[in-house]
């Protein structure tokens, strides 16, 4: 499903302290976003700064062993994470899976990223 707009960082953590594992996966979750900033880290992994098209909210992203450029505009399944940076704790999303996508169209298909 899509990620609520107004999650907090402590419905976030509520989330994430529920007992997920074989059988009975963490929640994922769809939305476009339009990718504002990309930076590249060791091992193929991408910083992103992704921004959803439908509240506009901005959330920091990540996704790993990718060595390709992500296009400007995506479609995502990510789960939600909450990374402590310097003692600082902020949301973070994990994206699994992306693909292009026309933010103008209504229906893309799925095509190799």
């Amino acid at each position: 499903g899509h990620l609520e707009e107004s999650i907090t960082l402590a419905e976030a953590e509520e989330i994430l302290s529920k007992v997920w594992g074989q059988g009975f996966e963490p929640p994922l979750f769809v939305d476009r976003f339009k990718i504002t900033d990309q930076i590249g880290l060791k091992d193929d992994h991408k910083k992103l700064k992704m921004m959803n098209t439908v509240n506009l909210r901005t959330f920091d992203g990540i996704i790993f062993r990718n060595p390709k450029p992500i296009p400007e505009q995506i479609t995502a399944v990510y789960q939600i994470n909450i990374n402590t940076y310097r003692g600082t704790k902020s949301l973070q999303l994990i994206i699994n899976n992306w693909f292009p996508c026309d933010l103008d169209q209504k229906n893309d298909k799925m095509r190799d990223g």
